[in-house]
């Protein structure tokens, strides 16, 4: 916190400058720069406007920008749009917010790539007489170069003084904590006259506060201090009788690992646990299943092993796919009447998020869907606090019988309400508490119930491994369930040996940990919504969609990046390129790993597109749009390395229709 003064002027909107010294991490720099200057196409009052470079990194920080899809204009082409900025001194209302695209083709000037994410000028004049010295509210930028870090102070001064007092400044330097750090800190501070200065991090999203840092409260309402005409210098909120300046680093991000207390895998384990010091103390176990179990004949060993124990035992068996409200009441009347103080979910994903939600529900009576459902930025700063588990069922014991969808160790459940929508819900603690990872329950299993969650379980690795919150303690598991699942999925498939069934199962369980703690993708976002309108089995519509998805991941310059503290610039494509070598792809690159997919899906005899599973297209036409939207709406898409457009959406899901060939049919989506 600082509060030095500078000369009151007339109020002033924002001119942010950014300075990049000779320290920074480049790359870091060149993403976080991107980041905030597409988002919202520059419309935030605190977006990057002008980029001052020292001498030593101009090169190369221009050099990255046009590679992240940055088009430098000049002559001419910088003239128009100098010209097109502004009308009779203020900024023309024909650019604000509009694509570079779209700026191109109003300010008249010519055909720009079609990568372009933001329009640059190289610039070496500040002042009135340069509209492009000042805000643009749009995705346009100016680069200026500065001989060394004083003079780079002086030109972000100058720019901050010509229609940015008190706003907004962002300083890229060295995020090592050492004393040269804090000098260039300290010396950014006193001569640049704005209350908000972020240090490497995207103005734009660290000014509105929380994302970035602790620091900046939340707020659309930047305040700029009597120094430029407003009551308050902060971001609006209960605390502004005085003016401040706020400094706030980008910060390394709190991350975690969060499994059952207890996991147990390889064959035969089931008996040992059901029948061990895991149950001591308890004494009424509810078993919670579906009619397929108890027709295996799985229930009547995990029976016997609880009566073995001297439990009492009730089941509820009346669990069907896609639980939905009507079950989790029944199932709480059931828990009301015995009263278990232990409950074993025994099944696929349906009997565990059965049973997750039916616990939640008989501890906790007045807890709605909508409230256990409600959206949040970050798992653990949810809007409606998720109640805590463990006041009448003390453990929670999860025993898969089919190798996909890692369940058993995910803070995850998805219940069906009464008119038919889906509620994804996410908390810690529906966490099973115990996990009996037991392959001998999966010998039986047919065909179709080991390809498809085997290709999900995949799917989970995969979209783990990439996400934006992929941290050192998820990619290990990521990588182990991809080595099992491509190794032995084929034989398991094909054969159905107890070795390949138990890599199998294990590997489900892995992939289950990476991404119960690094979250998903728009592969999981689109699958869901196609799944549920065509009925389509989850695991093959992921499957189909994978590839697709990674195509439009791998991209080195995306539209918009997907938004976390610890993910600085785009990495799909060379995390890509990690597992594609992981594997042994012929080429180490997404291309290489989609080739694998398509490999194994070949081997597995699964349809290679939604036509080919025969799903109908005037229909799957009809409902695009909705598809679309309900996808770019899923709690799964704010963790995809690429943030996507709804239109980009639909895009994919037509390449995953047509198996990415041009469409041929004459099918039309009806009026």
């Amino acid at each position: 916190m600082c509060n030095y003064t500078w000369k009151v002027g007339r109020r002033r909107s924002g001119n942010a400058p950014i300075l990049v010294d000779d320290t920074a991490n480049i790359e870091n720099a060149c993403g976080s720069i991107i980041l905030g200057k597409t988002f919202d196409n520059g419309m935030i009052c605190a977006s990057e406007q002008s980029v001052v470079a020292l001498t030593s990194v101009y090169d190369e920080l221009k050099s990255r920008m046009v590679k992240r899809g940055v088009y430098f204009l000049e002559g001419e082409e910088r003239e128009k749009l100098a010209a097109f900025i502004e009308v009779d001194g203020r900024i023309n209302p024909a650019i604000v917010g509009q694509t570079p695209k779209e700026i191109a083709h109003r300010a008249n000037l010519s055909p720009i790539p079609e990568n372009t994410v933001v329009l640059a000028t190289e610039e070496t004049v500040i002042g009135n007489d340069n509209p492009l010295s000042k805000e643009k509210l749009s995705p346009v930028l100016a680069l200026y170069r500065a001989s060394d870090f004083e003079d780079g102070v002086q030109l972000c001064r100058k720019l901050a003084l010509t229609g940015g007092i008190g706003h907004t400044a962002g300083l890229y330097t060295s995020d090592l904590n050492t004393q040269e750090a804090k000098r260039r800190e300290e010396a950014f501070l006193k001569e640049v006259p704005v209350h908000r200065i972020l240090v490497n991090a995207p103005t734009s999203i660290a000014a509105i506060g929380g994302a970035m840092n602790f620091h900046v409260d939340p707020s659309f309402t930047l305040g700029v201090g009597t120094n430029a005409g407003s009551s308050i210098s902060s971001n609006v909120g209960p605390k502004h009788l005085i003016n401040l300046t706020t400094v706030a680093e980008r910060q390394q991000h709190i991350e975690w690992l969060k499994i059952p207390r207890e996991l147990y895998f390889n064959r035969g384990c089931l008996e040992e646990v059901l029948q061990g010091s895991s149950l001591n103390g308890l004494n009424r176990a509810l078993v919670v299943t579906d009619k397929g179990i108890v027709r295996s004949g799985i229930l009547e060993r995990v029976l016997k092993c609880l009566k073995d124990s001297r439990m009492e035992v009730e089941v509820f068996s009346d669990v069907h796919p896609d639980p939905d409200m009507e079950c989790i009441r029944n199932g709480v009347e059931v828990c009301k009447s015995f009263q278990p103080d232990v409950m074993i979910c025994l099944g696929g994903g349906s009997p565990m998020d059965a049973g997750k939600f039916i616990r939640a529900h008989y501890e906790h009576p007045t807890l709605t869907l909508e409230d256990a459902s409600t959206r949040f930025i970050e798992i653990r700063k949810r809007t409606c606090p998720f109640p805590k588990a463990g006041s009448k069922i003390k453990s929670l014991i999860a025993i898969p019988t089919t190798s996909g969808t890692g369940s058993e160790v995910s803070p995850f459940t998805v219940v069906t309400a009464d008119d038919g929508h889906k509620y994804p819900i996410a908390s810690y603690r529906l966490t099973p508490d115990i996990a009996i990872v037991d392959s001998t329950l999966c010998d039986s299993l047919p065909k179709s119930l080991v390809a498809y969650p085997g290709l999900d379980s995949i799917t989970h690795a995969i979209e783990s491994f990439v996400s934006v919150a992929q941290n050192d303690f998820t990619k290990p598991q990521s990588l182990e369930a991809l080595h099992l699942l491509f190794k032995y999925l084929p034989e398991s498939y094909m054969i159905g040996s107890p070795r390949a069934r138990g890599a199998c199962h294990r590997a489900s369980s892995l992939a289950g940990i990476s991404f119960s703690n690094s979250f998903l993708g728009i592969c999981h976002s689109l699958s869901h919504q196609v799944g549920g309108k065509f009925h389509v089995p989850h695991g093959l519509a992921c499957a189909i969609l994978l590839p697709h998805v990674i195509e439009y991941n791998a991209c080195e310059s995306p539209t918009k990046m997907g938004i976390y503290p610890s993910y600085h610039y785009p990495q799909a494509a060379s995390r890509y390129s990690e597992i594609a070598k992981h594997l042994g792809a012929p080429t180490h690159d997404a291309d290489g790993l989609n080739k694998r997919i398509k490999e194994l899906m070949v081997k597995l005899e699964t349809p290679l597109s939604f036509q080919e599973a025969g799903v109908d297209e005037v229909e799957f036409i009809n409902k695009l749009d909705l598809l679309s939207k309900d996808a770019f709406d899923d709690q799964c898409t704010a963790a995809n390395p690429r943030f996507p457009l709804v239109s980009e959406l639909k895009d994919i899901l037509l390449k995953a229709y047509y198996g990415g060939e041009e469409r041929k049919g004459s099918a039309t989506k009806e009026e």
